[in-house]
């Protein structure tokens, strides 16, 4: 399927702990009117957005699990040991306190940064970006009904909505809201 653009198929590259080159690099943090002149080619979005989004929400989404599953390991061993070191050390207060504030402080912490949330959330997110891609390029629902020429502007808006969802509910849950995970859209 070709939109619009003649230099054939188009073929998106996974790097998963590497994002692509990104040519609007350069363009981060400026105004709405230095962007406004950039042409994105459907060839760049799938590059760009697409590919390098899928990328970077597998690569959040293993960052947070690894220190989800720290956080947890600690709280957990530092349980268990906390009652050991009261019984067959009772003299050793200063450990037994020591690993208490661990517990207390991975406990915590995972209280304030939700790694399962984020890491949940990315690996949603990634997965229906994914589902996306192969839904468009396969021509399955809801891509199977449209108009040719209106299939990259159905998908782009799909995988906005999709970021978009993300960013909020991400912004949900690490401001203290409920747990909840992005839903293909």
């Amino acid at each position: 399927m070709v939109f619009g653009d003649t230099r054939g198929p188009i073929i998106i590259k996974y790097a998963p702990f590497r994002s692509p080159e990104n040519p609007f690099k350069a363009t981060s943090g400026v105004t709405i009117n230095k962007l406004a002149p950039l042409t994105v080619t459907p060839a760049d979005y799938m590059q760009l957005r697409v590919a390098s989004g899928i990328d970077w929400y597998k690569a959040a989404a293993v960052a947070a699990r690894a220190k989800y599953l720290v956080m947890r390991v600690i709280a957990v061993v530092g349980a268990a040991l906390v009652p050991v070191f009261v019984n067959v050390f009772p003299t050793h207060t200063v450990i037994t306190t020591g690993i208490s504030i661990l517990v207390v402080l991975a406990v915590s912490l995972e209280g304030v940064f939700h790694y399962k949330e984020q890491w949940r959330n990315y690996s949603a997110t990634s997965s229906a970006l994914e589902h996306e891609f192969y839904a468009m390029k396969t021509a399955t629902p809801p891509y199977d009904t449209v108009i040719p020429e209106q299939t990259f502007n159905l998908f782009a808006q799909r995988i906005e909505e999709t970021i978009n969802q993300e960013v909020s509910t991400t912004l949900n849950v690490v401001a203290g809201g409920t747990d909840t995970t992005v839903q293909t859209v």
